[in-house]
């Protein structure tokens, strides 16, 4: 068992060196390949990552449940909006880093699919807010 631990370990920092070896090698280039359309779908995802945090608190105050257990935690340990913030930020930062190993012709990607489950998360907050579900 102590073998496989360590075996687990070297992987992790295996892994976490290439991570931050790619990052160093992209993050320059990365930042300055961003173009006009990248940089409106990267605003999106902020957009949405904070309307998606703005109608969730509305709705819990007007006495909404949460459905996502995972959030549910995050909520009841830290408060609405940080609690939120960090669970949503957690992602974020998933798709930072993504956007930073991905080839460059494929980095418009993550912001366009990252913003798809706020959309669709915004759409029902707002629907439910609005009486519509």
């Amino acid at each position: 068992m102590a073998a496989t631990e360590g075996t687990a370990a070297t992987c992790l920092r295996e892994l976490a060196r290439g991570v931050a070896c790619a990052v160093r090698n992209r993050s320059t280039s990365s930042l300055d390949s961003v173009d006009r359309v990248e940089t409106y779908l990267w605003a999106a995802v902020l957009s949405l990552f904070w309307l998606d945090i703005g109608l969730t608190v509305v709705g819990l105050r007007r006495g909404f449940a949460e459905a996502n257990p995972v959030a549910v935690a995050a909520i009841s340990a830290f408060g609405p909006v940080v609690g939120l913030a960090g669970l949503k930020g957690a992602a974020l930062s998933v798709g930072v880093l993504g956007w930073l190993i991905v080839p460059v012709r494929y980095q418009r990607l993550i912001p366009a699919l990252l913003s798809l489950p706020w959309i669709v998360a915004v759409c029902v907050n707002a629907a439910v807010l609005g009486g519509l579900l």
